[in-house]
């Protein structure tokens, strides 16, 4: 059995015979119900023994007369008291001041004397009897008393009597101004159990009893194995605790438990490893329970599990721990787990990131704060970060990317903040589900992410890239069904909220800038000027309106360039200015060279024959004819710097197989396909000049197939644009009034952007010129 000590505290001992400290007289324990002498342990190890204990001057147990110490037992004993070392060697119970038998381990007693004294004078009594403030047991010999400092004798043919348990009656007349002293002793029991033997039930129904030992087991303190917590996290000083802070967590059991760290500051100097499924609690509130290292280590604490292993780290949680790198630990928190919750964590001064938890499946995050990284805030470099929730975390003040997200899926941001990160508050690629959720932007891209390939800064605080590269722009892993919603920026420092290179579904909804910044772009975009258009790519792109001084929803970050064709997007509420389907039957050779016919086509197409289809045959020997159409973009100034969407269906004859192009401004895209296929291209329209929209094809041999060009404002309703007015439409647009500059043709048409009840749908040229003659057409109900 285990050894256990005798009392709760170092107790005196007294004299059964006198009722004082049993100065020098000596203590020794016999095996219950014998004369068989066991030792005292002089701890619960038992790895040093007595075999008796002379007490000191005011009977305490000693090690060695003068050293106070606890006995200790393994077992149910006899606990005596010897007035001398000599009855004690010789086991000589009978010369025994007193004796206590049959103690079992489990409830270890002794006794502890409290002493009163009253003084009271002679005159005090009422016929020789003496009424005491303190009372004490009758004829438990536990009252004496004194007349002028003399020991009286109790009994009736004696001094006094033990009247009742407040009173005591002289046997004679007291004389008024002498003094009686009345001195009570009165004995407890103080036990001491061991905690395996007594049983602990929680309280409610269906509670299951266990004992205390295991209760208590159920959570260790750091500073039961030694932890001090005596550090100066500003000099970086202090003892080392990682042994005793690693021996807590390695005591407690696979299947779970709680390391409590208290109140303080604890320097480790390697990484605390957890490879099992626990609780590491620290004391609530900034600074309370801090973890700093003043060496350079791979991390603080290390979750360390082989990728994919499925036996990371599973369950656990971080609370209220403050892990302060100091610029020199690459990580605060590293490794892989999942099942796993961190809350009011404050993670900082990493020199790689505060955080790398990869792997993590549903793990959840609350109030935990990254800051002050030499780098990024937050990252998973594995990937795997999926099912995560982040609830009012903060990203704050460091030097690369607040939260780098990427090979991920169903990652929830709601309420965080992004403060004061260089490069940007977030930076997501290969994601699925990402939801940013009421997310305050300030201060962010002060710096922005330097992009080589193609030369670019980007500064905003959301980016969105096809790779995890933070250098060159890609497509073919981007972030899908993203949802960025009510977030705030200030706009200092950044040129847009959100940037994208490759996005797919990315809906920004009812985004807000500060009044007082200067305005800019919801969205910024980089484009390409080679054939395939290699950068920005975004699909069902949605943007809705918000607040604040914005540019517009859509802003493309080189102009001179145009990009892919974007499927499915869309701005709520646009205007829809709608430039027309451009008239196949009005395409000129646009482009300089001999040779080539553009002509109405018998070929037919999906929709049916009310779509006309027009042919670019090649004749004589020159490729570089063009045929389309040019416009004076200064007729469109509602859309000057604004993105443009041209498109058309494209088919290449089947027989030779020709490579089909379309151009639009400065952009192209080309087609081999024998099947009808849509290919679009967006640029921005420029503020004045000539704009050209066409088709060529550059082999000799075989024909190219063109139908159903339009040409738009971006985001116009994509319903909209299914509808076509007739084969050869007539040009219409939107505007608050019938045109008065410009050259019109008759039955060109302008649709009023504020209609009102009884009023027009907008505006009809009935005569051709500058500007025309204009009338209303298509009156509204009332």
């Amino acid at each position: 059995m285990a050894w256990t000590p005798i009392s709760g505290q170092p107790v005196p001992y007294r004299t059964d015979t006198t009722d004082v400290p049993a100065s020098g007289y000596y203590l020794k324990a016999y095996v219950s119900g014998t004369t068989t002498a066991i030792s005292f342990a002089t701890n619960q190890s038992g790895g040093t023994t007595l075999d008796k204990s002379q007490l000191d001057s005011a009977g305490y147990p000693t090690t060695d007369g003068t050293t106070r110490f606890i006995p200790h037992v393994n077992q149910t004993y006899k606990l005596v008291l010897y007035l001398n070392a000599t009855d004690a060697d010789n086991n000589t119970v009978a010369s025994a001041d007193w004796v206590i038998d049959d103690i079992p381990q489990s409830a270890a007693s002794t006794s502890v004397s409290t002493v009163t004294r009253e003084d009271q004078l002679g005159s005090a009594a009422t016929s020789r009897v003496f009424t005491l403030a303190n009372a004490y047991t009758l004829g438990n010999e536990n009252l004496n008393v004194y007349l002028n400092g003399q020991l009286l004798r109790r009994g009736s043919s004696f001094d006094y009597t033990e009247t009742t348990t407040t009173t005591v009656t002289l046997t004679y007349d007291p004389l008024d101004n002498d003094t009686y002293t009345f001195v009570t002793t009165e004995t407890t029991t103080s036990s001491v159990a061991d905690a395996a033997g007594i049983t602990y039930t929680p309280a409610g129904s269906g509670a299951v009893a266990t004992n205390v030992q295991a209760k208590l087991r159920e959570s260790v303190s750091v500073k039961d194995f030694g932890a001090v917590g005596d550090g100066n996290v500003s000099t970086l000083t202090g003892t080392d605790d990682t042994a005793a802070i690693q021996a807590a967590i390695d005591s407690l059991p696979n299947n779970g438990g709680t390391v409590f760290i208290p109140f303080g500051n604890y320097l480790v100097t390697a990484p605390l490893t957890i490879t099992k499924r626990i609780n590491i609690v620290g004391v609530e509130g900034e600074l309370g329970s801090v973890i700093f290292t003043n060496t350079a280590i791979s991390t603080v604490f290390e979750l360390p599990q082989a990728i994919g292993d499925t036996n990371d780290v599973a369950g656990g949680s971080f609370v209220n721990i403050d892990v302060k790198g100091a610029d020199l630990a690459n990580y605060c928190i590293n490794g892989f787990g999942n099942n796993m919750s961190f809350v009011n964590c404050r993670l900082r001064e990493a020199v790689i990131a505060c955080a790398d938890v990869s792997y993590g499946w549903d793990n959840y995050w609350e109030n935990c704060t990254f800051r002050d990284s030499l780098a990024d805030g937050q990252i998973m470099s594995q990937g795997q970060f999926n099912q995560n929730t982040m609830v009012g975390c903060k990203w704050f003040n460091n030097a690369g990317i607040g939260l780098v997200v990427k090979g991920s899926l169903g990652v929830k941001l709601v309420c965080p903040l992004f403060e004061d990160n260089a490069k940007a508050a977030l930076f997501a690629s290969d994601v699925d589900s990402l939801s940013i959720d009421t997310p305050y932007c300030e201060g962010n891209a002060t710096t922005g992410i330097v992009f080589t390939t193609p030369s670019a800064t980007v500064k905003a605080d959301f980016v969105f890239n096809g790779s995890s590269s933070q250098t060159t722009m890609t497509t073919g892993s981007p972030a899908n069904a993203c949802t960025i919603k009510n977030a705030f920026t200030n706009g200092a420092q950044v040129e847009s909220l959100a940037y994208v290179i490759q996005a797919d579904a990315l809906h920004v909804d009812n985004p807000s800038l500060d009044g007082g910044a200067s305005g800019i772009p919801i969205v910024k975009a980089y484009g390409s000027t080679d054939s395939n258009n290699t950068y920005f790519r975004a699909p069902r792109l949605r943007i809705d309106e918000g607040a604040g001084p914005w540019t517009q929803r859509l802003k493309l970050a080189n102009s001179t360039s145009s990009f892919r064709d974007q499927e499915g997007i869309y701005f709520p509420n646009l205007h829809n200015f709608f430039i027309g389907e451009p008239d196949l039957n009005a395409w000129t050779n646009i482009a300089s060279g001999n040779g080539g016919t553009f002509d109405r086509s018998a070929e037919a197409h999906p929709e049916g024959p009310s779509i006309p289809v027009w042919e670019l045959a090649y004749a004589g020997t020159d490729l570089s004819n063009r045929f389309g159409f040019v416009f004076d973009s200064a007729d469109y100034p509602d859309l000057a710097g604004k993105p443009v969407l041209f498109r058309a269906d494209l088919k290449a004859e089947g027989t030779n197989t020709p490579t089909v192009t379309i151009h639009a401004n400065a952009g192209s895209r080309t087609t081999t396909s024998t099947t009808w296929t849509r290919l679009g291209l967006i640029f921005e329209m420029p503020a004045s000049g000539n704009v050209g929209v066409g088709i060529s094809k550059t082999t000799a041999i075989g024909d190219a197939y063109i139908a159903n060009p339009v040409l738009c404002e971006l985001g116009c309703n994509e319903k909209s644009l299914g509808k076509r007015i007739s084969p050869y439409s007539a040009e219409f647009k939107g505007s608050n009034a019938a045109p008065t500059t410009g050259t019109w043709n008759a039955g060109d048409r302008v649709y009023d952007l504020t209609p009102s009840a009884s009023g027009n749908i907008g505006w009809v040229c009935v005569t051709a010129g500058t500007p025309g003659t204009w009338k209303t057409f298509g009156t509204i109900s009332a």
